[in-house]
């Protein structure tokens, strides 16, 4: 039987990661549901196993046209420019 690695939120917004053998994707997903988390993040898994250094993500700093282009959706999604307009003059005079 498939083993299933998870990343799920619990009621408290708390990130919980396991795994759990399923016959399928779907049944894991829904003994995650059962167990009361909403999943995030399900992946099979594989003998390989990624040593620790590969997975983790740089924790450099974000190129401005990534940080642009998330505050405009965000704007977008808010429904306004005025979220934007503040925004953006506030990185300016950061910038200074």
């Amino acid at each position: 039987m498939p083993v299933y690695a998870y990343m799920a939120m619990d009621a408290k917004g708390q990130n919980i990661t396991g795994a759990l053998p399923a016959q399928s994707r779907s049944a894991a997903l829904n003994e995650i549901a059962r167990k009361g988390l909403i999943p995030v993040k399900v992946d099979e898994r594989t003998g390989r196993e990624e040593p620790a250094a590969v997975r983790r993500v740089s924790a450099g700093r974000v190129p401005q046209a990534a940080s642009e282009a998330f505050t405009r959706e965000l704007s977008n999604l808010l429904g306004g420019r005025r979220f934007t307009t503040t925004w953006w003059a506030a990185c300016r005079w950061r910038t200074r």
